[in-house]
């Protein structure tokens, strides 16, 4: 994905910690405690033109964007240009990625995926050390994507580990027909490290986005089935 992505992600971060990180904090709330949906609301009024919310005197824009340390009261505009002005700072860090050249910005480079079994043992967590230089799989999408890449932004780091991996699901729906189940699912189907099968749903169908058939009906799992007990 394009620089523009990693671009956003990052000013969200500043200008939200800008706008409330201060007033909550005051009573001892951590603004990192709202849920992503709530604060894309509370910064999309902040910068609305039409907002509800309680307007400076001075500036005309909502007060939470000032401070409250004495001075005059900053305004919504000044705030996220402060806020552009940290992120690109952050971003050209070696923090961010190392460079000041936008065009070497790659989203993969920050939002990668690192997949750890529900039992702790490094062995298993996949990619494997060494496997990629991130120390995840680069991968697209952000906070606003259907396939839920979300990262959130109390993290800079932007890697997709607090959410973890998730099963893709498509149902499929025409008229007249039974239902079809597309998916993904980010792993294999045997837990056994030593196995082919290990990673394979991950490596065939997750990682390349990639859903396959799911059989869900009895007569589609008995035509679909490698093997078969019979229990006499």
């Amino acid at each position: 994905m394009p620089a523009s992505t990693a671009i956003f992600n990052a000013w969200m971060h500043f200008f939200i910690e800008g706008a409330l990180a201060d007033e909550l904090g005051a009573v001892g709330y951590d603004v990192w405690r709202l849920e992503t949906n709530q604060l894309f609301r509370i910064v999309h009024e902040l910068l609305s033109p039409m907002t509800i919310l309680s307007t400076s005197a001075t500036t005309g824009q909502p007060i939470l964007c000032d401070d409250l340390a004495p001075g005059p009261d900053g305004s919504c505009t000044r705030l996220a240009l402060s806020a552009m002005v940290a992120a690109m700072a952050h971003l050209e860090s070696p923090a961010g990625f190392g460079t000041a050249d936008p065009a070497a910005w790659a989203w993969g480079r920050l939002h990668h995926l690192t997949i750890r079994p529900l039992f702790p043992n490094p062995a298993l967590n996949l990619p494997a050390p060494g496997e990629t230089p991130e120390g995840g799989f680069p991968r697209a999408g952000d906070n606003f994507n259907v396939n839920v890449a979300d990262t959130g932004w109390r993290s800079l780091a932007f890697a997709q580990q607090g959410h973890g991996p998730a099963q893709r699901f498509i149902a499929v729906a025409r008229a007249g027909e039974p239902i079809r189940v597309r998916w993904q699912l980010p792993g294999g189907v045997i837990f056994d490290s030593r196995s082919p099968h290990y990673r394979d749903l991950l490596d065939r169908h997750y990682l390349p986005e990639q859903h396959f058939d799911a059989p869900y009906l009895v007569g589609e799992i008995v035509r679909d089935g490698e093997t078969r007990w019979e229990f006499r």
